[in-house]
């Protein structure tokens, strides 16, 4: 059995046919083909005539010349349109920088960057005009870099850019003399606060409610985060308060809080370095509040200040500032207290009197006002502010003889105010016309 199949599977194995071998591919050897070099001959003997050619029969001693003249000459101009350059950049003078403060949180809350300004009363007439804020007399000028136009967090239409006109220089007339106000110390003229709006297009689904939610801590005049009269400035009317999607909803603000916060970089780092060595320096907290302020960093100068007087709460000026912040942001009894304490602890206070006769004011106490700002001229006579106050107090409760006659006085001493300028044109108008 074991024979058979051992036969039977050498069988099978001899009965399997091998593959048949492939045909041999035989590939062909490339043969040479004759080149003509006649023409190569001929195009190199021809070329190296043209070559030799231009080499004899071109003159190039003048083209040397006349490619070295030209470069000369291109030179000479450029240094001239350089040496231009660099001395129209040192006449030119670097125009003021205007900036955003960072918005204020309540008393108690952290200070941070992008915090938002508190409310709290209600005011009784809306003034909806917009209007730009000024530059305050106590500012001091330094390099000033340009400013960034930024659109308030929350918004979802871009912020039109608000300009913030500078302070004219003063001028004497002839024969006068006057000395500037203190630059340590806040003083302005009225009015102090300034308003804007933010431009904000209506979404489906959007109410007063939520417009009120979103913007109420960066709504001035106070009055407005009621809704009904934030619907009545935009002209939308009870019962219905209908909102149509698309259309441009105006929340009013003040101008403060939609400007960019640009500029100072180096005076602030400056600062702050001396503060890392003296860090409870009221006069050097002082200036960094000063700088916050003029970036219109409201909310880091508040702070900033409050830390001051904590070391030296006897300071006035330092009071006298924290007042001024406390007179924009319209927390108008911290404001009172402020210059009260500035009035006490000031070996001159000429500026926390007039800054007091302007928060009463805006208070509309026009009679105390006008005490107050006698009081401030009393301390000092040549605080131009307190009497360019005086005069609008004057024209608030009625006597616009009075008035007039304190403006003419200030137009003696400043040639090109535009803010006398006007006032006094108001008055002269006024009693042609015998209103």
């Amino acid at each position: 059995m074991k024979k058979d199949r051992v036969s039977n599977h050498k069988r099978d194995e001899s009965s399997v046919l091998p593959f048949p071998p492939l045909p041999a591919q035989v590939h062909p050897v490339p043969q040479s083909q004759s080149t003509n070099r006649g023409p190569l001959i001929i195009g190199t003997i021809v070329g190296v005539g043209l070559i030799a050619l231009l080499i004899y029969a071109v003159p190039w001693s003048l083209v040397t010349q006349t490619l070295t003249g030209s470069f000369d000459s291109l030179s000479d101009q450029v240094k001239q349109v350089q040496f231009a350059q660099v001395k129209k950049s040192k006449k030119s003078n670097v125009p003021p920088e205007v900036s955003t403060p960072a918005t204020l949180t309540d008393e108690t809350a952290p200070v941070q960057e992008d915090s938002t300004l508190t409310t709290s009363t209600v005011e009784t007439t809306p003034d909806p005009e917009v209007s730009t804020p000024e530059t305050l007399a106590a500012e001091t000028p330094s390099t000033q870099e340009a400013p960034v136009p930024t659109t308030p967090s929350g918004e979802t239409s871009p912020v039109p850019e608000v300009s913030t006109p500078a302070t004219p220089p003063i001028e004497a007339a002839s024969g006068t003399s006057f000395s500037e106000p203190d630059s340590r110390l806040l003083v302005g003229r009225y009015p102090v606060r300034k308003y804007t709006d933010i431009r904000h297009k209506i979404a489906p689904g959007e109410t007063l409610y939520s417009f009120i939610r979103v913007y109420g801590d960066r709504i001035f005049p106070k009055k407005y985060k009621n809704w009904e009269l934030l619907a009545g400035y935009n002209n939308i009317r009870p019962p219905q308060y209908i909102m149509t999607p698309g259309e441009v909803f105006l929340i009013p603000t003040l101008a403060h809080t939609v400007l960019p916060k640009t500029g100072y970089e180096t005076e602030l780092k400056q600062i702050q370095s001396e503060l890392a060595k003296q860090p409870n320096n009221p006069e050097l907290l002082n200036q960094r509040a000063l700088i916050h302020f003029k970036r219109n960093e409201l909310n880091q100068a508040r702070s900033t200040l409050r830390q001051a007087i904590r070391s030296a709460p006897k300071n006035g000026i330092l009071h006298n500032n924290l007042g001024f912040i406390y007179l924009i942001i319209e927390d108008d009894k911290r404001a009172q207290n402020e210059f009260e304490l500035a009035i006490i602890h000031s070996e001159n206070s000429a500026i926390p009197h007039c800054n007091l006769g302007t928060l009463y004011m805006t208070m509309g106490k026009p009679d105390l006002a006008i005490k107050a700002f006698e009081s401030a001229l009393d301390a000092d006579a040549n605080l131009l502010d307190a009497k360019y106050n005086l005069a609008l107090a004057h024209e608030k409760v009625g006597n616009a003889d009075l008035a007039r006659q304190h403006l003419r006085e200030l137009a003696q001493l400043l040639s090109d105010d535009p803010e006398v300028t006007s006032a006094l044109e108001r008055l002269t108008l006024s009693q042609a016309t015998g209103e």
